[in-house]
């Protein structure tokens, strides 16, 4: 089955039932929730920090957080599009407080060509990105790199 955060695939459950009763406490409606969305929070989150642990860190937070604050949600249809915002905000909320940080992960050093290579690349990248406009950026990381359709992105960035 492919993912689609509109809750489309044959069989599942609408996305607004499962709001509604992960509303209720039933956390395994929210884990259905949380794996429909899950690559579409990371996308969020990576698109604005172009750090993927960062984004890997943010994710799991604002699906937490999420979880905590989902009887805040009035309308159970606009779970995307809130999901989206409270990572957004979250995203937001941590480059304010942010502090430069270096890698300490030695263990895992590539060789010097190499390294050379990939921070390049990874420079070219987030170069490119950077000069795009903040909606076109999270589609374009949507798109090619969580692997969304434009239907999907449709559905997602309203």
């Amino acid at each position: 089955m492919s993912k689609t955060p509109s809750g489309s695939r044959t069989g599942d459950v609408s996305e607004a039932a499962l709001v509604r009763c992960a509303q209720r406490g039933d956390l395994g409606a929210f884990e259905q929730l949380a794996r429909r969305y899950r690559d579409a929070v990371y996308g969020c989150a990576y698109q604005r920090t172009l750090d993927f642990a960062a984004a890997e860190e943010l994710a799991q937070e604002a699906l937490v957080r999420a979880y905590l604050r989902l009887g805040t949600l009035r309308d159970p249809q606009a779970f995307g599009a809130w999901l989206f915002r409270l990572t957004t905000n979250l995203v937001a909320g941590r480059a304010r407080a942010a502090r430069p940080t270096v890698p300490l992960d030695a263990a895992d050093t590539p060789s010097p060509g190499d390294a050379a290579r990939e921070a390049a690349l990874r420079d070219l990248v987030q170069r490119a990105l950077a000069v795009l406009p903040e909606d076109n950026r999270t589609a374009v990381v949507l798109y090619h790199i969580n692997g969304y359709s434009c239907r999907e992105l449709a559905g997602l960035l309203v």
